[in-house]
């Protein structure tokens, strides 16, 4: 994905991994980025990963669950954001 670069850390044979990356342009605009960026050490970005994510997008919106919009076409392949209905972030003491 040309000079775009990130570090995925997972022990061996597991189906969890943690990524570590610098938010910036082309996959998030500025503003987009720097909200992220303030929000280091504040708390975490979870993604699910899915083998059919358009799929999952209209079975969990049609339980309830909100997105900020339709799955869309990324370099990496189709992405969704739903929302987080606890507010964990906002919530987290200070």
């Amino acid at each position: 994905m040309g000079d775009y670069r990130w570090l995925t850390v997972a022990p061996a044979g597991s189906d969890v991994a943690i990524v570590l990356q610098m938010p910036r342009e082309p996959f998030q605009t500025a503003e987009e980025a720097g909200r992220m960026l303030a929000r280091v050490g504040q708390g975490t970005t979870w993604v699910f990963e899915t083998d059919d994510c358009r799929n999952d997008h209209a079975r969990l919106s049609a339980a309830g669950v909100t997105f900020n919009a339709p799955p869309s076409d990324m370099p990496w392949g189709v992405s969704a954001v739903f929302e987080d209905e606890y507010n964990l972030l906002e919530r987290r003491p200070h």
